[in-house]
């Protein structure tokens, strides 16, 4: 975890949202996403990782639909009891009613924290190529198909040297954060978003503070 906040460019792999279960507008997500509305980080995206939350998104949205079917046959007793605070679990949950709403909320997410797009262009094929070949991060002997994030983290490095900037890599995928070990201090690698947005709360009080302390004098 990083002392000082070097930058405020963050990209933010899927692995994250997935190990917040994707609750955009809520808890830690939530205070993330208010730290970019503020523009107090800018966060960057990518259409891979747009398209790997939107394709678990819809995944999970049918599992979720397919198992609220089956557990109100289990529990169909309890349609003799309207007046219980739950029995609401018995209306009509339909596979595209819950995708469409999880969409819907990702939809939000993007236009309110999104700063900017990073073009996958922008990763030439003969870098990518070479770390196929050569098996460096995030491609390995054990992660040979990592074609997707090879083309991410590349083009996210290429924008980083274009724009001279910094980007923290928010990951808890091993290989992303081999990557960014091997970036030449372009891209840092940070693994807990919850010690990440504290960083970024403090050094936002500490500023503050100074400001007031400065005006009063």
């Amino acid at each position: 975890m990083p002392e000082k906040l070097e930058t405020r460019h963050v990209f933010v792999d899927t692995s994250i949202y997935e190990s917040k279960n994707y609750q955009f507008h809520q808890h830690t997500l939530g205070r993330f996403k208010d730290l970019c509305n503020e523009q107090n980080l800018y966060l960057l995206m990518s259409s891979i990782i747009d398209r790997e939350i939107t394709s678990h998104l819809t995944k999970k949205a049918h599992e979720a639909a397919k198992h609220v079917k089956e557990f109100k046959k289990t529990i169909k007793i309890l349609r003799n009891l309207p007046e219980l605070k739950h029995h609401g679990i018995f209306d009509e949950l339909t596979k595209s009613k819950t995708e469409n709403l999880l969409l819907e909320k990702y939809a939000k997410f993007k236009e309110e924290a999104v700063r900017e797009w990073v073009d996958i262009d922008l990763a030439k094929p003969s870098v990518v190529t070479e770390h196929y070949f050569k098996k460096i991060p995030p491609f390995s002997d054990k992660k040979k198909d990592e074609f997707p994030d090879a083309l991410m983290l590349i083009s996210l490095l290429e924008w980083a040297k274009q724009k001279n900037t910094r980007i923290y890599v928010l990951s808890k995928d091993g290989g992303m954060n081999s990557f960014c070990k091997t970036s030449g201090g372009w891209l840092k690698a940070v693994s807990d978003l919850d010690e990440f947005i504290s960083l970024v709360i403090n050094v936002e009080l500490a500023a503050n503070a100074s400001i007031s302390c400065t005006t009063l004098h």
